[in-house]
């Protein structure tokens, strides 16, 4: 149910953030207003990159829902063991135990 919710949710931010990315202010004159045209690329650019991590976190959250439908929700992709039950809880769309995500990342432990 919590990855459902947040499959929604996320599809409701991009609704949302992708109307901000692709509004654009043509009517903003030069000169005095070129402040204006700035602020307005400046937030088009992070409307952009919310966009792009919203769809991140969607295909995230679908690729666990196809882990549930297959049953192999829980497993790591890393190296198969059974992935935390309060990891899950924390990041229900975790597909790596955290031993493996440290490990992908970079991160000694």
């Amino acid at each position: 149910r919590r990855l459902t919710a947040e499959r929604a949710e996320l599809l409701g931010t991009l609704s949302t953030v992708g109307e901000d990315a692709t509004v654009r202010r043509s009517d903003v004159p030069d000169g005095i207003g070129e402040t204006e045209h700035l602020v307005s690329a400046e937030r088009q650019d992070v409307s952009s990159r919310v966009l792009a991590l919203t769809r991140h976190a969607l295909d995230e959250v679908d690729e666990a829902l196809a882990r549930l439908d297959d049953g192999t929700y829980g497993d790591c992709i890393g190296c198969g063991a059974q992935i935390s039950p309060d990891r899950l809880d924390a990041i229900p769309a975790a597909s790596c135990c955290l031993a493996c995500q440290s490990s992908r990342e970079g991160i000694t432990r």
